[in-house]
């Protein structure tokens, strides 16, 4: 529909028509504002299967191998690169474009890669389409070779820098550059000899005709394919090649390929012809630990929750005695500022002075702070436990205002508790706003 909201009658004076942006508003506003509340926290591979299955991309069969390779390359781009949208960005322009699909090797095919990437590998059959390597450089191909000379001038510099071609084959420095021709020359046959031997049953090499030239260049600057002709052509001389060149035809064949059976039964392989995908972004969230770090206050600015901070700093601390190193740890992490820390440090020295409090932080008991009780269902966490020989204490802390369903909770974990061998379980909740402590039961 909106391509008839557009006007091409001037390729240069393009224009939206009347009715664009409230179309594209009806057709796709919704769902990019889906895209953007599901994908905030979404990892790389997440947001790609998120944003598929909202634009229905899924439902396109021939296109679902290609989306799948997307979503694999984007999960192992988060862990090697960066869990980031816009380096998955940035990976697709450089060279993520050019990733190939994976087919089932069963599947009839031909599979296309370098001499240097099969080395290591083998196949049934290799085809050499276009055998014509030159074994030396020349011209433009000619690469530039760093000298070292004893002579003057050119003992000034600790290296010169030099084309390669002819002419150096008669100066000071020659040794280099045949060096470099036999290193180059060897790499070639190198090179060869990797391609011929990846072949387990069937190899064809596909040449230009080799003809003779009046170049006065050795033997060795000649093409792969004129020293291939050459050799094929001495060894025809040979028992086991009689009759194998075809000079009419310029073909050389050894043996032959087997005449092929029909399979009677045909390789299972396994294409994707539906995707299935489920949302599961509404029964998975993420806790955030800090998002009730600022609260408002009474003229309706962001303020630190205070009773939040103290009972963060209460989770690190034992005994009495932790409480200034608990509060500086804060501080360090940039929690709190220094003004901040002086108050703090004296509210939780006040409020362990309370009576039923005081004697929890004496180092009578054992602590256990933020620790996990299991239960079939579920995991508990409780604040604080306090344990000494067959009794223990469970202490929740709360910084909102009192509710029934503390109670029920603190009750639970006395109970769960109790059932691990305590005889006897005491729980209570500590309300940190108003430093008030409530004991729930035993």
């Amino acid at each position: 529909n909106g391509q008839n909201l557009l006007d091409f009658t001037d390729s240069e004076d393009w224009h939206l028509q009347t009715g664009f942006k409230e179309t594209f508003q009806n057709e796709l506003g919704d769902k990019l504002l889906a895209t953007k509340k599901k994908v905030l926290l979404s990892s790389l591979d997440e947001t790609i299967t998120q944003v598929c299955a909202l634009f229905g991309l899924f439902n396109l069969e021939s296109e679902l191998p290609f989306l799948q390779t997307l979503i694999d390359k984007a999960g192992e781009l988060k862990t090697s690169l960066s869990n980031d949208l816009s380096n998955l960005i940035f990976w697709w322009k450089e060279k993520g474009y050019k990733s190939s699909v994976n087919v089932n090797e069963e599947v009839s095919s031909i599979r296309l890669l370098t001499v240097h990437k099969s080395k290591g590998l083998e196949f049934k059959a290799v085809l050499l389409p276009y055998l014509n390597w030159e074994t030396s450089w020349s011209g433009t191909n000619a690469p530039i070779l760093w000298c070292q000379s004893d002579s003057a001038p050119f003992n000034k510099f600790p290296l010169l820098p030099v084309q390669a071609g002819t002419t150096m084959s008669e100066s000071e420095f020659k040794k280099v550059y045949f060096d470099e021709k036999v290193s180059n020359y060897i790499d070639t046959l190198n090179l060869v000899y990797v391609a011929f031997t990846r072949a387990k049953s069937v190899l064809i090499m596909n040449c230009p005709e080799a003809t003779e030239t009046k170049s006065k260049s050795p033997s060795s600057e000649k093409p792969l394919h004129y020293l291939l002709y050459k050799a094929l052509q001495s060894q025809v001389t040979l028992t086991p090649f009689e009759n194998c060149l075809d000079e009419e035809k310029l073909v050389f064949e050894y043996g032959t390929i087997p005449q092929s059976k029909e399979k009677t039964q045909q390789a299972s392989s396994i294409l994707i012809k539906n995707y299935r995908f489920k949302d599961f972004s509404k029964k998975i969230k993420l806790r955030l630990s800090g998002e009730d770090f600022l609260v408002e206050d009474e003229k309706h600015h962001s303020v630190k929750n205070i009773g939040k901070l103290i009972h963060e700093i209460l989770s690190e601390i034992e005994t009495s005695d932790d409480v200034e190193m608990a509060c500086f740890k804060a501080f360090h992490d940039g929690k709190i500022d220094k003004n901040e820390l002086d108050e703090i440090q004296q509210t939780i020295k006040n409020n362990l002075a309370l009576t039923e409090v005081k004697h929890w932080f004496d180092n009578t008991y054992n602590i256990l702070n933020e620790r996990d009780l299991l239960t079939p269902n579920k995991l508990l966490r409780p604040d604080r436990i306090m344990t000494l020989e067959n009794s223990a204490i469970v202490v929740d802390y709360k910084t909102g205002a009192k509710s029934e369903k503390y109670n029920k909770q603190v009750q639970h974990y006395a109970e769960t508790l109790k059932a691990t061998g305590f005889k006897k379980v005491t729980g209570y909740l500590w309300y940190l706003n108003t430093n008030e402590v409530e004991k729930v039961g035993e």
